[in-house]
């Protein structure tokens, strides 16, 4: 046996590979990250602008590379193992139809395809930079070829009356995503300008629930009722419009502005603006959308039953989307204060999420949005003001309830030991007086 064939084998092996994973790296890699490497880097920015611009060419040469490889893997491994059959014609025969294809098919497919291209798929970015020379090489050397098939390509194509045309650079959210998450150790944007970008994204994919005010918290007062009482009830609740609604809060006719209250007589009705009506699970955007092309600045949202749910506001969506907007009735307080003990006080209506980092709350069954409504539908009533609780590792102490609602309450993480099975439940229980 001549061992520099199992030599050629294994570099053709490797060729395979190459050229596979070569392919799969430049499908993979993203678009916007090929175009950040224009002027940095000669190799790199040649490589970039053939791929951008000439997608067609580049690969050609890698196809044409890796079929060239496989052929040649198979007509080595068919030269040696004939080599070792020399005199038996059937027998040279049978390895010919059935052994060489069983012999050849699964280190190519496993070492010059499978793996090279699951590897350049997961690490294309970091890849490319490191094979842009042979790759480049072995374009150059390959281009004649690929200029013979790019001809007889175009041939076929005109024949069967398909016309090619130039793939055009498209960005979708992940290329966005990428240069946002770049830019940060680029320094390309700062900390408020990815806030901003990032808000963008999350408010197409935000709920109007997320956003709405409760139905618990709506200020609204019913049809009939006079100028000068709707102007003290705005003054009380430091909102510059407010709902009307006949029977109940489920059948919301329109808004009242403040500004209409300042033109009209103390005794009479005032004018009523119409809403829109949307469900809690519209997305923001589409809300945000409807209301900037029908003026209107409030919305009533709707539960599955068609009951009001909560009501959102024009300036809700825009907070949503880019963040807090100060008014001059905006309460100065935060939802969130730092208390004593490393404990935290928090208002009711706290949303979960805006808790993380802060305190380590364990996942439930339960699918709420607020730090009140977790503890009541964990207990299944309105607690007392006053009560205390251990939920996982953190301590709950009520400290002010209404009939309706949790108002506010204090938080403090504890430490506990691995083996205390408190430590690790996911369910509420009270706190006895010798735990303190």
């Amino acid at each position: 046996m001549e061992y520099y064939k199992l030599w050629l084998i294994l570099l053709t092996l490797i060729g395979s590979a190459f050229f596979s994973g070569s392919e799969t790296a430049l499908i993979s890699i993203n678009r916007v990250k090929l175009q950040s490497w224009i002027g940095k880097n000669k190799r790199l920015s040649k490589l970039a602008d053939s791929f951008l611009n000439r997608p067609g060419d580049l690969l050609s040469s890698l196809l044409v590379g890796n079929n060239l490889m496989n052929v040649l893997l198979t007509v080595l491994i068919a030269d040696l193992i004939i080599e070792m059959f020399p005199e038996r014609e059937a027998l040279s025969i049978l390895v010919t139809v059935l052994v060489i294809p069983a012999l050849t098919m699964p280190p190519t497919l496993f070492f010059g395809e499978i793996i090279p291209k699951s590897i350049a798929r997961e690490h294309a970015g970091r890849l490319l930079p490191l094979l842009t020379t042979p790759l480049l090489v072995c374009h150059y050397l390959l281009t004649p070829v690929v200029k013979v098939v790019h001809g007889m390509t175009s041939l076929v194509l005109k024949f069967s009356g398909v016309k090619s045309r130039k793939p055009e650079m498209i960005f979708t959210r992940k290329n966005i995503q990428q240069v946002l998450l770049e830019s940060k150790s680029s320094g390309l944007l700062d900390e408020e300008e990815r806030n901003y970008i990032s808000g963008v994204f999350e408010f197409s994919e935000s709920t109007v629930r997320e956003v709405m005010t409760p139905r618990i918290e709506i200020e609204a007062v019913p049809r009939g009722t006079s100028m000068d009482e709707i102007a003290d009830k705005i003054n009380q609740s430091n909102y510059s419009r407010i709902p009307i609604y006949e029977d109940s809060l489920d059948h919301i006719i329109g808004i009242v502005h403040v500004v209409d209250l300042l033109s009209g007589s103390g005794s009479g009705e005032p004018v009523i603006h119409p809403v829109i009506f949307t469900p809690e699970t519209r997305k923001c955007d589409s809300l945000f959308n409807e209301m900037r092309q029908k003026k209107c600045h409030l919305a009533v949202v709707l539960d599955e039953y068609g009951g009001t749910s909560g009501i959102v506001t024009l300036e809700d969506l825009l907070e949503e989307l880019v963040g807090d907007i100060h008014d001059v009735h905006d309460a100065t307080g935060s939802l969130v204060k730092i208390g004593r003990d490393n404990s935290i006080i928090v208002d009711g209506r706290t949303r979960i999420d805006e808790l993380e980092g802060k305190i380590e709350l364990p996942e439930t069954e339960y699918e709420v949005e607020t730090i009140g409504g977790l503890l009541v539908s964990e207990l299944g009533r309105i607690p007392d003001q006053g009560e205390r609780f251990q939920l996982g590792r953190v301590r709950i102490t009520v400290l002010e309830t209404s009939p309706k609602h949790v108002v506010s309450l204090r938080l403090r993480q504890i430490e506990s030991a691995v083996n205390e099975p408190e430590a690790n439940e996911s369910s509420i229980r009270p706190i006895r007086e010798e735990e303190d």
